[in-house]
């Protein structure tokens, strides 16, 4: 088994998933030098399997680590480059770090990766893209907040993907078009996140079409209309998980959700800042399995009496969202022993 010991100092969390792999968990980057990182890679050799750099506080050493990843791990199965693209100066600014991150190192080494996770707004060429047509085997990938890309060329790498199970383009606003990719992986995709896009009909229409999809993040998309929150409730019988945060949902959406076949499955609804009314409370009450719900930011009078009532009966629920809510509120949930948030 192969271990990569780092001194305490340097990292506040280090978790070793599984033989083979290095995970890094806020990690800053500001006490690691390019020698240390050259050093950890080395003694892995080419036996390494996944390279995990998750919630850092610093990415600017991240051409140096792909430099360092093509010239000794070109058998790796699952990257994540999950960082900050920016730090706070001595002054209080935001300051960005200005350098953008160059793919092509590792497009042209890594050719067996099953799951790639990158989240990199300061990306504008094209090397990312050449990575992903380097892995058409891909089954997971997010590229968060990659929204300087154009969208033919992030389309045409997509489309290359072969049998992609879940796909996370938060926050990637420029492809609102996704039918020919969605339509060529309608048998195989079960997650499917798509926040802060304002996708097309077509593109939704073909979200229909996904029957093996489980997980769905469709949050602050002004074209999901009742009608269409209606037309989920009928077609995507299988999601145990639905993000429709900030979109119009209405009580007769919410009703479609509850009583349909969702009612038993959804186990995560997230329903903030939507349309829905104290009128519509008692609809929240036939999700038998649901875990989690988020009611942040909604206009619903007499809270603290529809509160008390959904967690007297909803016993198996676990974390509640009320951001935005009076104390009060608060109070009387927490006073059912569950997680607000």
């Amino acid at each position: 088994m192969h271990r990569v010991k780092v001194p305490p100092r340097i990292i506040k969390k280090l978790v070793h998933v599984r033989p083979f792999s290095i995970q890094f968990s806020q990690v800053n980057f500001s006490m690691i030098t390019p020698n240390l990182i050259k050093n950890l890679f080395s003694s892995s050799r080419r036996n390494l399997r996944v390279v995990r750099f998750n919630k850092c506080l610093n990415i600017d050493l991240s051409n140096i680590l792909l430099y360092i990843i093509s010239k000794n791990c070109d058998n790796i199965r699952e990257l994540t480059l999950i960082g900050r693209n920016s730090i706070v100066n001595d002054q209080g600014s935001t300051q960005d770090f200005g350098n953008a991150t160059d793919y092509s190192m590792v497009a042209e080494v890594l050719k067996q990766l099953r799951k790639l996770k990158i989240n990199d707004e300061n990306v504008k060429d094209v090397s990312v893209l050449k990575l992903i047509e380097s892995n058409p085997q891909l089954t997971q990938l997010q590229l968060n907040k990659m929204y300087k890309l154009k969208p033919t060329l992030f389309q045409a790498a997509l489309e290359s993907l072969i049998k992609i199970k879940k796909l996370n383009l938060n926050l990637c606003y420029q492809m609102t078009d996704l039918v020919s990719i969605l339509t060529k992986n309608s048998t195989c995709l079960t997650s499917l996140k798509l926040e802060n896009i304002q996708l097309k009909k077509e593109s939704l229409e073909q979200i229909l079409n996904l029957d093996q999809l489980k997980v769905l993040n469709l949050a602050c998309n002004r074209n999901v209309t009742e009608t269409y929150v209606i037309q989920i409730a009928s077609h995507l019988t299988k999601l145990t998980k639905l993000n429709l945060n900030n979109c119009p949902v209405t009580n007769r959406a919410l009703e479609a959700l509850a009583l349909g076949p969702l009612g038993s499955r959804i186990i995560k609804l997230e329903l903030a800042g939507t349309e829905i009314t104290h009128l519509g409370m008692k609809f929240f009450l036939e999700f038998g399995s649901i875990l989690e719900l988020n009611l942040s930011s909604n206009n619903i009078s007499d809270m603290v009496k529809h509160i008390s009532i959904l967690l007297s009966r909803l016993l198996q629920l676990r974390t509640v969202g009320l951001h935005g809510y009076e104390q009060l509120v608060i109070q009387t949930a927490n006073s059912y022993h569950v997680n607000v948030k």
